[in-house]
């Protein structure tokens, strides 16, 4: 989301208003708009299916920022991203916040337990003039050790050759609970996540489009995928690993929707749940919607399986 989690303090025409709060565009034309308490009435449209809803009239006053040196988090600017080899290391226990957008060579670098990355919004963009190694242009990533508690959320992660990678390399490393929450990924080379050995966790309400993979899970346990959008990859989802559950998802315009190894130890739905269709509550499994119509259906479930054809192109 590009606007504020919670109320801020912000300035327009010289007075001091406190609400949710967006990011100021200097080429917003929507004439229709009317303004409200400075923001305008019509979100600002940055790409298809991703909007500004509380886009500003005029540019924040630093002046009347509030300082979060006391707020108990980290917050990275572009400043802080100025090794093109390791970007910024993440080394300490903590929450980690984007206060801007951030275009660098190398993105975050996770080398620590309990660590919340919140994009609060904003967009880490790779600038990689000549892509090199898979493990020198990744947006998140982690280094060599056994860590746990890793939460990646709202941020969109664009143009990197591995939006996420974790752990960065195939060595004997691991990842205890690991969340990606409410988070774009977007013309990311190679995948959007590419998550080795991880065990535990989840990725939920996030989006997927223009990569080769959009999630390749090739060595992942316990992992719940669920409320995602897989569009224009190659492959929406390589889950490689065991005991995954994936359900409630939207695959559509893939070149393969899920990669045929995903079939051995995984569960393409849910836990027995109660869920609503056309205005009538109902008890059971739900799977995953593939864009294409699958015959007779009873209670929002078609009755013809998806089938999942090997290495077939749709």
């Amino acid at each position: 989301t590009f606007n504020s989690p919670t109320n801020v303090s912000y300035a327009y025409n010289g007075t001091v208003y406190s609400g949710i709060a967006g990011n100021y565009w200097s080429d917003y034309n929507e004439t229709n708009a009317t303004i409200n308490d400075g923001i305008w009435s019509i979100p600002y449209t940055i790409m298809e299916l991703v909007n500004d809803s509380y886009p500003l009239v005029e540019p924040a006053n630093p002046e009347t920022k509030e300082e979060p040196s006391n707020d108990g988090l980290i917050h990275l600017t572009q400043d802080d991203f100025t090794d093109n080899e390791t970007g910024y290391i993440a080394s300490e226990s903590g929450t980690y916040v984007l206060d801007e957008n951030i275009t660098c060579a190398m993105g975050i670098g996770i080398n620590a337990s309990n660590i919340t990355i919140d994009g609060n919004g904003f967009y880490l963009t790779g600038n990689v003039s000549e892509p090199g190694e898979y493990w020198e242009d990744t947006g998140i990533y982690a280094l060599s050790g056994n860590f746990e508690n890793i939460t990646v959320k709202n941020v969109l992660i664009t143009e990197w050759y591995y939006g996420i990678a974790v752990p960065l390399h195939w060595e004997d490393y691991e990842i205890t609970n690991f969340s990606v929450i409410n988070c774009t990924f977007l013309n990311n080379d190679w995948m959007g996540i590419g998550e080795m050995y991880v065990f535990g966790g989840e990725i939920t309400n996030s989006t997927f489009k223009n990569s080769y993979y959009g999630v390749m899970l090739p060595y992942t346990e316990n992992i719940i995928i669920t409320g995602n959008e897989f569009s224009g990859n190659e492959y929406g989802l390589y889950a490689g690993g065991v005991n995954n559950w994936i359900y409630l998802n939207k695959f559509e315009n893939n070149s393969q929707n899920i990669d045929f190894r995903s079939l051995s130890g995984n569960y393409f739905h849910s836990p027995v749940v109660k869920y609503e269709f056309n205005g009538k509550v109902y008890e059971g499994r739900v799977g995953n919607y593939y864009g294409e119509e699958l015959g007779t259906s009873n209670a929002g479930i078609y009755d013809k399986p998806y089938g999942i054809e090997a290495m077939i192109r749709k």
